[in-house]
């Protein structure tokens, strides 16, 4: 194939030379045409020659029209024509043998290897045919020559030149063609062979810089790029100062543990499009973490933020569908101004990185602002999430009980189990701090797995000394309670010990209906119906707990001790307790009061019919070794 090709670009360029001699040929033949009529009429020839002329004529006229291939088939007809003729009048003393020659020529030189073998054959035997009819009297030249003798002996000495010159011309044409042809195809060969590496290495170049520059997922920029073109100054003037904003997808881990890998993928990429299509001209946007964007808008003002904050939240409406686990507010977006000739962007991406795990930490949404006290919290946190996994493989925390007094019956019923952690001083770790830390981290999962697993086998335990029939209340992350697999692993927990799921109270707090989950009662009538009772734990901490009971079965509610604490003062409190105890009443839900400190408060609840009070005033958090020595004792 390459071979043809470079045959068909030779004949191309060779194309411009025989459109010379195609001239050439032409004017020659048309001297001979005036030189046969000036010397005398011979009609056959006259009527070749003119047709010769207006043969090379009009090839000449529709040169560019014609291919080289029919050009070269036409003149050699001609050619053929023009020597025969020359041949049968004149032998070879005429100009026969010089038109055979250059017929030769032509299908050497433009022909491939086996056309011109056949092309310089046909002429050969037209040739030699010439000869032997000429040689058997069957053409007589005598007429036209003066000897016939002299004749035969210039017959001899024309035919071994023409046959010397066809072979001459033959082997030197063939073998500088060859030369030519071999050599080109070595170049095009090398030449192709470059070019394929040439568009290797520009494919490769293109696909690092694809790794090196842009997220693989999302096609967005990634953070080396900021790097490149913001602290290289590279690619983009830079403003007096830019509005850089970290986006921070909430829970995003638990979409990857509920749905997989893949349907998380799919989601960024939704998401990804969303902030892409909102974001205004000359912003930049990249992915510089699994759940985080970064936004560098130049001189943007809260103002902008805010409306883009605004457009983004309504196209997220699009891809809730997509999974059942986003709160209302899926998403939180730190910000802060930046001045290029101050920080890197390194430098800042860190800055609001501390003001994301704030957020975070503190429950908050929407948009958060930098600010220089963050850093102090979220070194803190960041020193303690360190340790969770050594502590948990140390078990170095701690399940303390409370116990839950029936001012009925007049004995604790049940215990509430609670997390307790010790740093390397042996000194508390408050559960307030420690909790939404883990919670709201990687550790989430094997930190609740392990504090409920830790929770039953002590709970086995004091139920073995005991006189009574306990239950056991759980607090469950929210987070927690709503992986998929959270009930199988609850039902395989109780399963496996010696309690009862009757026994087992699982108190859920209020963010799971805050956050504006997708309705959970399916979940909880699961549960239910498996015989475990449901709590709702923090009830009238200021969220819109009565629709949570009218939705959700509930089995006991827990009133929050931030209105026990004004129990004694306000009457309002006093009232409200009242209302909930009638209205769980008519639901069937038992009622209990925790964070009861005071003699006061504990006989305002039992005068109120108040079921269960739990607080510092019956029974403060021990450890489940001193609470089974006690219950020993009695």
């Amino acid at each position: 194939m390459k071979r043809n090709e470079i045959m068909n670009s030779f004949l191309s360029k060779l194309n411009p030379f025989y459109d010379i001699m195609n001239i050439f040929l032409t004017l020659f033949t048309l001297g001979f045409l005036v030189s046969n009529l000036l010397s005398g009429f011979d009609l056959v020839y006259i009527i070749l020659t003119i047709g010769i002329v207006l043969v090379g004529s009009l090839l000449f006229v529709m040169r560019h029209h014609i291919n080289i291939k029919i050009k070269i088939r036409i003149t050699l007809l001609v050619f053929v024509i023009f020597f025969m003729h020359s041949l049968i009048k004149n032998g070879f003393i005429g100009s026969g043998i010089f038109a055979f020659c250059i017929y030769i020529i032509m299908a050497i030189s433009y022909f491939d290897l086996k056309k011109s073998i056949v092309f310089s054959s046909i002429g050969i035997i037209l040739l030699a045919s010439v000869a032997v009819m000429i040689n058997q009297g069957v053409i007589d030249l005598s007429m036209h020559l003066k000897s016939v003798e002299a004749y035969k002996s210039e017959w001899y000495n024309q035919v071994l030149t023409a046959f010397s010159f066809i072979v001459v011309s033959y082997i030197t044409i063939s073998v500088i063609r060859e030369h030519l042809i071999n050599t080109l195809l070595e170049n095009e060969t090398a030449k192709e062979v470059l070019e394929n590496q040439k568009n290797a290495l520009s494919h490769y170049q293109e696909e690092l810089e694809k790794i090196a520059y842009y997220d693989q997922l999302t096609g967005l920029f990634n953070r080396q790029y900021l790097r490149s073109i913001l602290d290289h100054r590279k690619g983009i003037p830079l403003e007096d100062f830019y509005m850089i904003a970290i986006l921070d997808i909430v829970n995003f881990k638990l979409i990857n543990a509920n749905y997989g890998m893949e349907s998380g993928d799919t989601f960024l990429k939704s998401i990804a499009e969303i902030i892409q299509t909102n974001l205004p001209v000359g912003g930049i946007l990249s992915r510089i973490g699994a759940n985080e964007f970064a936004l560098i808008m130049p001189k943007w003002t809260y103002e902008d933020l805010r409306v883009f904050s605004e457009h983004c939240y309504e196209a997220f409406e699009s891809v809730k569908n997509m999974v059942s686990i986003l709160p209302k507010q899926p998403y939180v977006i730190a910000y802060h101004n930046w001045y290029p000739e101050e920080n890197t962007i390194d430098e800042m991406i860190k800055l609001l990185s501390i003001a994301i795990n704030y957020a975070k930490e503190n429950h908050l949404n929407g948009l958060v602002a930098y600010r220089e006290e963050m850093k102090e919290q979220v070194n803190r946190q960041g020193l303690l999430l360190s340790n969770v996994e050594r502590s948990i493989a140390d078990d170095a925390f701690q399940v303390w009980f409370q116990g839950k007094w029936s001012s009925k019956e007049n004995k604790f019923v049940g215990y509430e189990a609670l997390s307790r952690w010790f740093d390397q001083e042996h000194k508390v770790i408050s559960p307030g701090e420690f909790i939404p830390i883990i919670n709201n981290s990687q550790y989430m999962k094997i930190f609740n797995q392990y504090i409920i697993r830790k929770s039953i086998v002590s709970f086995e335990s004091i139920q073995k000394v005991s006189k009574n029939r306990l239950s056991l209340s759980l607090n469950i992350s929210p987070l927690f309670f709503l992986l998929d697999d959270f009930e199988v692993f609850i039902n395989s927990v109780i399963e496996s010990s010696t309690l009862d799921k009757n026994q087992i109270v699982l108190e859920i707090t209020e963010d799971v209906f805050i956050e504006d989950y997708l309705p959970i009662s399916d979940k909880v009538d699961v549960l239910s119906k498996d015989g475990f009772k449901i709590s709702l734990d923090d009830f009238g901490s200021g969220y819109s707990s009565l629709s949570h009971i009218n939705s959700i079965k509930m089995d006991e509610i827990k009133v929050d001790r931030s209105i026990i604490v004004n129990l004694e003062t306000s009457d309002k409190s006093q009232l409200l307790i009242e209302l909930v105890i009638e209205m769980a009443k008519r639901l069937g839900i038992s009622v209990v009061a925790e964070g009861v400190e005071t003699k006061i408060q504990a006989d305002l609840l039992t005068a109120i019919g108040i079921d269960i009070i739990q607080g510092y005033y019956y029974s403060k958090p021990q450890p489940a070794e001193k609470l089974i020595t006690d219950l020993t004792e009695m």
